[in-house]
């Protein structure tokens, strides 16, 4: 799922010409919330809501990967998720938790 996540993005930019053409956290939206509408159920799936299916990944941040992370309102989780992350990175995943 990273790699076509990260795909997506630069697909984008390269189709548009501009490295701006879709951000981080645009790319991040697709995948959940967007990736639940496509099919019609963003009322139970997409995000962490009352009510909805709470699947969840936590993703370790102690790699070199996800090194420097950057914290606050500028922070860089958001990109990391999307160019750098590997599936070994997933420490844990909750399926209808």
């Amino acid at each position: 799922m990273f790699e076509k996540v990260e795909t997506a993005s630069l697909l984008a930019k390269f189709s548009k010409l501009d490295a701006a053409a879709l951000d981080a956290w645009s790319v991040c939206r697709m995948a959940t919330v967007g990736g639940a509408r496509a099919p019609g159920l963003d009322n139970a799936i997409g995000s962490i809501e009352p009510g909805k299916a709470a699947d969840l990944i936590a993703v370790r941040t102690d790699t070199p990967r996800m090194t420097p992370l950057l914290g606050g309102a500028e922070g860089n989780l958001h990109h990391d998720l999307v160019h750098a992350v590997q599936g070994g990175d997933v420490d844990m995943t909750m399926v209808a938790g």
